[in-house]
């Protein structure tokens, strides 16, 4: 498989998931709301967490 192929298999997977995760929200209970609210926080605190990480790293120069 070619990087671009790639590429556009994971950007339709994103689309996709994206799309049903907004079609689920609207037809839920709220604590499966709460529950995807929980879940998103987490997951783009670990994203942005591990990004801050590397990047101070980076700056300073130092070994994990």
């Amino acid at each position: 498989m070619t990087k671009r192929s790639k590429r556009v298999r994971a950007f339709l997977a994103a689309a996709l998931a994206g799309s049903m995760l907004l079609q689920v929200g609207s037809c839920t209970s709220q604590d499966v709301k709460a529950q995807f609210s929980k879940g998103l926080t987490t997951a783009l605190n670990g994203v942005f967490n591990i990004a801050t990480t590397d990047f101070a790293n980076e700056v300073f120069d130092v070994d994990d």
